[in-house]
């Protein structure tokens, strides 16, 4: 009966609330935007409400940004697919409105016979008629884990796609494409000030005036950190570092290990090392976790792309490897025969031998913005995919499976402590109330 009331609890409507918050950034003056959750707005729907985020609202506040600020997007599963692990269910990304019809009269893009396609083989974008993409669509569910995107700074971003508001200021939309989703709530208007005629060139000798990033926390009703993203020329090779690092979630007592920056290791070559986060490193160190902790990879463009606008030049993922002799000899997959290639049309999922995927390969280059990553629970994971170290340990492998870039060392070893438990409760203490909830609720529909 206990569970039952829990559960009742859970599933009962939650109050409204507004998913558009935003935070200063004291180093920058500008402000980060956020929108949390991204998600077909519930409406009442407490199947349609976000795992760690519950509440109901029926539209977006309209954002009335400064040039210099940015918006950070948090992509989260919905109740309704709560224990499903995997691929999910819902397909959510973050794209730009590029129709200035439908700006025009603030709506989404006509459906036309041009649905959401792959744009080309190997790379995980899709291209959708009235759209061009920040976030490409990527499929959430169960305990896949969550995402934050950052776009790039909005006047830069409304001088390419807003239309002219006067007074030096431009009007955009974000939007997610797939199906009916745009027009059944899930976009946000976006009036940006001061936004600069013509197009100005980047900064290209600006140090970064806070080039470390805070871990972002486990799914809560907080705002992710606002990390400054100045660009600079990096002409001297940093001092080496660590790119692994870890946080004490107090309220689960389970840690979040952040990689950062996840990218090929510069290995010595200046012009390879992260936007924002400066510095030389030749390896990934191995992570040794708890089954309930979770990884956050923040994905970032290079130096050498800082003046790139756009679709950038790296194309980097966060995959899992599924390939047995690969853990055992701790190398990478081998994809010679079969490349990575689309999955499926309308869907950014790209299958590469010998890997699963966590998220996408994503286009990463100059003012497109970065993107946060965290997995599921890792126990989960290393069932699935680890294999066994014969301590009630098994150890799995994240890498970026894009040409050569695993070989190269953007790849993870990670061990996980009492993964062959047939849960992740009572490790290191509390278990995730998120999980004990979801249990509770799953059993509720049981009964019901």
């Amino acid at each position: 009966m206990m569970a039952l009331v829990v559960s009742a609890s859970f599933l009962m409507h939650v109050g409204a609330f507004n998913p558009v918050s935003s935070s200063m950034n004291e180093y920058t003056d500008t402000k980060t935007w956020v929108v949390d959750p991204f998600i077909i707005p519930p409406e009442g729907n407490p199947m349609q409400e976000a795992i760690g985020q519950p509440g109901d609202f029926s539209s977006y506040d309209t954002i009335e940004a400064d040039a210099g600020d940015r918006i950070t997007f948090i992509q989260r599963p919905i109740v309704s697919d709560r224990n499903t692990i995997g691929d999910g269910s819902q397909v959510h990304g973050v794209y730009i409105v590029n129709d200035t019809n439908a700006l025009e009269n603030e709506r989404c893009p006509v459906k036309s016979s041009s649905p959401c396609q792959p744009f080309s083989a190997g790379v995980n974008e899709t291209f959708c008629a009235g759209y061009v993409y920040g976030l490409p669509l990527v499929r959430m569910g169960g305990d896949g884990g969550y995402i934050y995107y950052t776009t790039g700074e909005l006047g830069t971003l409304a001088q390419m796609y807003g239309i002219d508001a006067g007074d030096d200021t431009r009007v955009m939309m974000f939007a997610c494409p797939w199906r009916a989703h745009c027009e059944s709530g899930m976009r946000v208007k976006v009036i940006v000030h001061n936004v600069a005629a013509e197009p100005t060139e980047l900064p290209a000798s600006q140090p970064p005036s806070s080039p470390s990033m805070e871990a972002p926390p486990l799914p809560s009703t907080q705002p992710p950190p606002s990390p400054d993203m100045e660009y600079y020329t990096n002409s001297v090779n940093v001092a080496a570092f660590n790119p692994v690092s870890s946080s004490m979630n107090e309220y689960t007592d389970t840690k979040t290990w952040v990689v950062d920056p996840f990218i090929i290791p510069p290995g010595g070559n200046p012009t390879r090392e992260a936007i924002g986060q400066p510095g030389d490193f030749s390896s990934y160190d191995t992570i040794e976790a708890d089954a309930g902790d979770r990884i956050t990879f923040i994905q970032r463009p290079i130096v050498s792309d800082r003046n790139t606008i756009g679709a950038g030049s790296q194309v980097h993922g966060v995959y899992i490897v599924n390939d047995t002799n690969a853990l055992e000899n701790e190398s990478c997959p081998d994809t010679s025969s079969s490349p990575c290639q689309p999955f499926s049309a309308g869907v950014n999922e790209t299958v590469c031998a010998g890997y699963a995927y966590g998220l996408p390969l994503v286009r990463m280059g100059g003012d497109g913005g970065f993107i946060y990553y965290t997995t599921g629970e890792l126990g989960t994971l290393a069932r699935m995919y680890g294999i066994d170290q014969g301590d009630g340990s098994r150890m799995m492998m994240f890498a970026c499976p894009w040409g050569s870039h695993c070989a190269a060392g953007m790849r993870v070893k990670v061990v996980v402590r009492y993964a062959t438990t047939p849960d992740n409760r009572g490790l290191r203490g509390a278990h995730s109330t998120l999980m004990y909830i979801s249990s509770a609720a799953a059993l509720l529909r049981l009964i019901w």
